[in-house]
């Protein structure tokens, strides 16, 4: 995401009204990529928790621009997200592999977080 940004603004300095342009033109082109997975175009796949929200690519062209935008907003897929409770374990793509789902998966082993008053040795 950070290149991308990057790329939006040449790599060079801008002002911060120019700025949030280009940030909201950003986050607007990623909506329109999420709109797309709803009925199965673009780079992206939904997951499987939200395979009930797909719409058949023939139903979502009859439908007009106004059920468009409800299905997409209105329809809680935006909120799905806090209602499903967190997997305890991780597969991979193919089925083969299975891990346990830890907050903390990639960190090194003997490793925490260094508490702010504590001095370091």
């Amino acid at each position: 995401m950070n290149n991308l940004l990057k790329l939006s603004i040449d790599w060079r300095p801008r002002r911060l009204p120019e700025l949030v342009e280009r940030l909201y033109s950003v986050v607007q082109m990623q909506m329109k990529d999420l709109r797309h997975v709803l009925y199965s175009h673009g780079n992206y796949t939904l997951a499987p928790d939200f395979e009930p929200f797909t719409v058949p690519h023939t139903v979502w062209q009859s439908r007009t621009e106004g059920e468009k935008d409800r299905a997409f907003s209105d329809s809680e897929f935006l909120a799905y997200t806090a209602k499903t409770k967190r997997k305890t374990t991780v597969t991979s793509t193919n089925g083969v592999f299975t891990v346990p789902a830890r907050p903390n998966i990639a960190a090194k082993p003997r490793q925490r977080k260094q508490a702010c008053a504590e001095r370091a040795r």
